[in-house]
């Protein structure tokens, strides 16, 4: 069974200001996921996600808040809701949708949260 590695990029607004980027690489089993990378949007607390495939390359907008180490992130029409804890390193999906329901579309389902390392 191959393993799929997730780049993760995240920016944190806090209180309007840009105050960090980080990334981290998360292994995922079965699912075909080449990068993952979240990035601020021209709104206060809504981020760009980008995910790429081998054959496509999918986006969406969440809304994210700040709460201590944890980013929570859920999106509009049942798109998506995860998050992602600094602190631990870890990412937990509960569910992401991407692309159109009528043609293109992607959907990572996990439940259970996976540790990242830090991007070299």
């Amino acid at each position: 069974m191959k393993k799929k590695v997730i780049t993760l990029i995240c920016f944190f607004i806090s209180s309007g200001v840009m105050a960090e980027k980080f990334c981290y690489q998360f292994q995922v089993e079965k699912q075909a996921i080449e990068k993952l990378v979240f990035k601020t949007s021209s709104q206060k607390n809504f981020f760009e996600v980008v995910i790429k495939t081998k054959k496509k390359m999918f986006k969406n907008t969440y809304y994210c808040h700040l709460k201590h180490s944890i980013l929570k992130c859920s999106g509009d029409d049942d798109s998506g809701l995860f998050e992602f804890d600094k602190n631990e390193r870890s990412l937990t999906i509960s569910n992401m949708t991407f692309g159109e329901p009528d043609s293109d579309s992607f959907k990572v389902t996990k439940t259970k949260e996976i540790t990242g390392e830090s991007c070299k």
